[in-house]
């Protein structure tokens, strides 16, 4: 589920951990998410490359370099943005507990 349609108050009781919430699932998520960003566009580089190459009869296996080298790109601008994106939250987080503001989501 995308945290994209959720209001700012159930995006802090998920972050925050609520009573049925176990201490390492924010972990795990944080791990899928950023696993997803690099095995995802990948994946499917490497299969829209195979299919590409048997389409055009490409012994050279050029299109699969290729498309696995431009989903790499396309992965590492991801998973920059995310971490971006994770960095802020958590440097939010520690202004709240420093200074008692409420965070910014």
């Amino acid at each position: 589920m995308s945290d994209k349609g959720k209001k700012p108050e159930a995006l802090d009781a998920d972050r925050e951990g609520s009573k049925d919430n176990a201490w390492w699932q924010p972990a795990l998520i944080l791990f899928f998410r950023f696993s997803g960003w690099i095995a995802a566009p990948v994946l499917i580089g490497a299969l829209l490359g195979n299919w590409l190459d048997e389409r055009y009869n490409n012994d050279k296996s050029f299109y699969i370099f290729f498309s696995v080298g431009f989903s790499f790109v396309i992965s590492m601008f991801g998973l920059v943005k995310e971490v971006g994106r994770e960095y802020r939250r958590i440097e939010e987080e520690e202004k709240v507990k420093k200074g008692g503001n409420k965070p910014k989501v």
